[in-house]
């Protein structure tokens, strides 16, 4: 079995087969792994490697079974366990933006798998530090669906996006529920169902969130 240090397994996504694919460097203390495709259907894999506080990039090419280094520099951070979504060949990424000396803010980023290169999608409402939570889900593989949760206003709201081209995502304001009568614990729970109770009825009946 080939060592995890020389090599990361990844599966075909049509036919459900694994292959090993040689690593150009030894694992640090973590990584994070994306695949995706360009317009010509080029598929490639996308690997963040950290470093205390700096991160590298890495591009392996199924075309030319290769990696290669990305000189990438953008203005987010994506946190280690922060993972990302892929959906139309992209792949989409919660992030820190820095706004200002010693203030952070949080966006939704899109790496383009085309353009090998990072851009902002949102800017997000929420703050992570102050409790308030966000999910970002995809519908039917064609949207992008996000579920904001917020402790000053105890309310939950969903969004939905309505188009997904390489340079625009437009959204829509799908649902908002207020939360005070769940205060407490009992929100999370309510916010997780809310959540799979859409994507369910979406999934067996056939109802187009967007």
């Amino acid at each position: 079995m080939p060592s995890e240090k020389q090599y990361a397994g990844g599966s075909n996504p049509y036919l459900g087969q694994v292959r090993w694919i040689k690593l150009s460097k030894s694992f640090p203390m973590f990584n994070n792994y994306c695949m995706g495709y360009d317009i010509k259907s080029n598929h490639k894999v996308l690997r963040l490697l950290y470093s205390g506080s700096t991160v590298q990039y890495e591009m392996y090419d199924f075309k030319y079974d290769s990696w290669r280094d990305l000189a990438v520099t953008c203005d987010w951070t994506i946190q280690h366990y922060r993972e990302g979504l892929s959906l139309k060949g992209n792949t989409y990424f919660f992030a820190q933006r820095v706004k200002e000396e010693d203030q952070m803010g949080e966006s939704l980023i899109c790496f383009d798998f085309t353009s090998e290169r990072f851009r902002h999608c949102l800017d997000l409402q929420s703050n992570s530090g102050n409790g308030d939570s966000v999910i970002l889900s995809s519908v039917r593989e064609e949207q992008l669906a996000l579920l904001f949760y917020s402790v000053d206003t105890y309310e939950i709201e969903i969004q939905i996006t309505t188009k997904i081209e390489a340079n625009e995502l437009t959204w829509i304001n799908f649902l908002k529920v207020d939360l005070k009568p769940f205060t407490g614990m009992l929100w999370k729970f309510f916010s997780v169902w809310v959540w799979e109770f859409l994507r369910g009825r979406e999934e067996e009946s056939g109802i187009d969130l967007g």
